[in-house]
């Protein structure tokens, strides 16, 4: 023990206690958590945990500073009123390479002694949170994750924060994740479950203090500058090094002589040099310092809308209900996006989307609704902690309602689906997937989209085999509607049902809607079925609607009718947000034969995402085109491999609305034996069929 107190001594650890009291830690009936913070957004997000995790008679909370953001932290502390009690000295040096910094992170992190029972407490998804987790491991240590499970997916964007928290989530004890959308992720991933605990964003927490406690300022540096249309404008993140001046120069091309854009100049030297060029060409502009956190809110509040590629501020931005320009390739808080109240967009969509909001201005929406909670996620942690689980009083963004009640805060209430009754404030994008086999409809399938009121942006046709010549019609469409993107893609193998969900995820619109090669949507019906699912927990919205009666084992059949509304499962069209594919595509098909509608409302189903059928009439449909006699009609041919599927999916737990006898084993049981036989023998017929079709069109 006594070399490790020396090396402590000698290495760069300010202690603000003494030492000896942690080198030889006194036995307490309290558990010791220790909290890891170094940069600014950290201590944002952490402060409320800290604060409420001292409030408890259960811990003994003790702070730790990793030193990077050591220049501009303590103005932070004091807000916060936060005592730290260990300081990490010359965390960083110019030039240092991440490699580096973690080096001495390791070994920094390494003289820490602790107890077995302690709990190590990290943030979000910096170096220093991966190396902290990494000895805490090493070391046997509960790990607590705060804001865990934000992914884009994509490991190098960014870099390398979703390396770091991917690592911390492969380790961690208990995952806290801000939204259900983060738990999903989680799961996808193998983490357990009961570890994974919903709380919501504790940086809403930070926000709703500085609202509550009156604590935002108006910032000194605007001296008493006034516009119609305020503008925050932050650009510094390691991405958008090289691109900075053409983002810059696309949001000066936007015509707004009323705009006034705020520039907090980052001390990034990259980011300095474009922020002081643009300001000093274009009066519009301002560049002011750093701004100060109250001061921060301040403008986060009054801003008629936010361009920024900070995530923190896209968070912080939904608590005011500011419209946020999110200047990125990708981002790992998608909740805000899907809710409509933040847009992703590059240097060719800026000036659109600005130009779309400017014009809008006036009817920007006030309804208060929170896609990354309430403002008591430092509660619930707390309270996961001292109970290890949720307690009953406590709220996921999932699963119940919350109120909050204050002098100079509206009442705002949180839905058992947060998307629900939110108000878009962007035009959303969609495109159409269309599908060909061997009936001649494309034609009339592209002028129907084409003349949709929401018109999509692409069109994608996805054609089976080469039944069909399709150059002509294409090459007519395309010159005729430059405007939209139309793409071809042929196929020699028939794909069947599921090829086309698989492309429709490839594509970069919000929303997508697949067409059936036999349905011709009338004009309004893209843009209806966005609104339904909207209003609608983001559902899944067909033009046809299919819903589990019983299962008649004298025909062998599972008798269906239709609702308006919720149903089992739709079909014919299929419209919803694009990104809700994933979890179709992450399901092992049961069958790749047939019954796509199905398997995509069961693997939808399985994360609170519902199907439904819209109330038809006029222009709000989606007639069908098939002729008296089509010989093409998939339901004149044997229906057993759908019969076989609705019972297994029904036997694995598929969540259906009213079926009288669905969830008796023993009839599901005896409808698979009945159809398997016949079933299986036409599957494998048609495959191999399929096989022969793709060696003839070669051939």
């Amino acid at each position: 023990m006594e070399n490790i107190a020396n090396r402590i001594l000698n290495s760069n650890l300010h202690y603000s206690f003494p030492l000896q009291s942690w080198i030889f830690p006194k036995l307490s009936e309290k558990e010791r958590i220790l909290i890891f913070f170094g940069t600014r957004p950290e201590v944002i997000k952490i402060a409320p945990v800290i604060q409420e995790l001292k409030k408890s008679t259960h811990f003994v909370v003790t702070t730790i500073f990793t030193g990077q953001h050591a220049e501009i932290i303590h103005p932070f502390l004091t807000l916060f009123n936060i005592n730290v009690d260990i300081w990490f000295n010359n965390t960083l040096e110019k030039g240092q390479s991440l490699n580096m910094l973690a080096g001495k992170l390791f070994i920094q992190t390494d003289l820490l002694q602790s107890e077995p029972n302690d709990i190590w407490m990290i943030q979000g998804d910096t170096t220093s949170a991966m190396v902290i987790a990494t000895v805490a491991f090493h070391k046997k240590l509960r790990i607590a994750h705060v804001e865990a499970g934000l992914r884009t997916f994509n490991m190098y964007s960014p870099f390398p924060e979703e390396f770091n928290r991917k690592t911390i989530s492969s380790i961690a004890t208990y995952h806290f994740a801000p939204t259900e959308n983060n738990r999903r992720n989680l799961v996808n991933e193998g983490i357990d479950n009961s570890r994974i605990f919903v709380t919501g964003n504790t940086v809403i927490d930070s926000a709703k203090y500085l609202e509550l406690s009156n604590k935002t300022k108006y910032p000194k540096e605007l001296n008493g500058r006034h516009a119609d249309v305020l503008v925050l404008l932050t650009i510094h993140r390691r991405e958008n090094i090289g691109r900075m001046d053409r983002l810059y120069n696309s949001i000066a091309s936007v015509k707004c002589a009323k705009c006034l854009f705020v520039v907090p100049v980052h001390p990034n030297p990259h980011a300095t040099k474009s922020a002081r060029t643009i300001c000093s060409r274009d009066s519009r502009f301002l560049c002011i310092s750093p701004l100060p956190y109250e001061e921060l809110h301040w403008m986060l509040s009054h801003s008629q809308f936010i361009l920024t590629d900070s995530g923190g501020i896209q968070e912080e931005a939904t608590w005011y209900n500011v419209p946020t320009l999110v200047l990125r390739n990708d981002t790992e808080r998608g909740e805000a996006i899907t809710a409509g109240i933040a847009k992703l967009v590059d240097e060719l969509t800026i000036k659109p989307s600005m130009t779309y909001i400017i014009e809008n201005i006036n009817k920007r929406k006030n309804n208060k609704l929170f896609p990354y909670g309430d403002g008591n996620a430092a509660e619930r942690i707390c309270n996961i902690l001292q109970t290890n689980k949720l307690p009953t009083a406590s709220i996921t963004i999932r699963s119940i309602v919350n109120k909050i009640n204050a002098s100079n805060v509206h009442q705002v209430e949180i839905s058992a689906n947060y998307f629900d009754r939110f108000k878009y404030s962007f035009k959303p994008s969609i495109a159409v997937v269309l599908q060909v086999f061997k009936r001649k409809t494309l034609h009339k399938q592209l002028e129907a989209a084409s003349k949709q009121t929401l018109i999509p942006t692409t069109i994608v046709v996805v054609q089976n085999g080469f039944y069909v010549n399709l150059t002509a019609i294409i090459q007519q469409f395309r010159r005729q509607h430059p405007d939209i993107e139309l793409q071809h893609i042929a196929s020699s193998k028939n794909l069947r049902f599921h090829g086309r969900f698989h492309i429709a995820y490839m594509l970069e619109e919000d929303y997508v809607s697949v067409w059936d090669d036999d349905m011709l949507p009338r004009t309004e019906w893209l843009a209806y079925c966005v609104e339904y699912s909207r209003t609608h927990g983001h559902g899944l919205v067909g033009a046809n609607g299919r819903t589990f009666e019983s299962v008649d084992l004298a025909t062998n059949k599972v008798i269906q009718r239709q609702l308006t509304g919720q149903n089992d499962f739709v079909g014919h069209t299929w419209t919803l947000p694009r990104v809700y594919l994933r979890y179709y595509l992450n399901m092992e098909p049961v069958s790749r034969y047939t019954g796509e509608d199905v398997q995509l409302a069961y693997a939808l189903q399985q994360y609170g995402i519902n199907s439904y059928l819209p109330p038809l009439k006029g222009e709000k449909s989606a007639p069908d085109i098939k002729e008296s006699i089509d010989p093409n009609a998939s339901f004149r041919t044997n229906q057993a491999p759908r019969e076989l599927l609705f019972c297994t999916l029904l036997r694995h737990n598929f969540k259906f609305l009213r079926c009288k006898n669905c969830s008796d084993k023993k009839v599901l049981d005896k409808c698979i034996e009945q159809a398997e036989a016949s079933a299986v023998s036409i599957v494998r017929d048609v495959l191999n069929l399929d096989k022969k079709n793709n060696v003839y069109a070669w051939s």
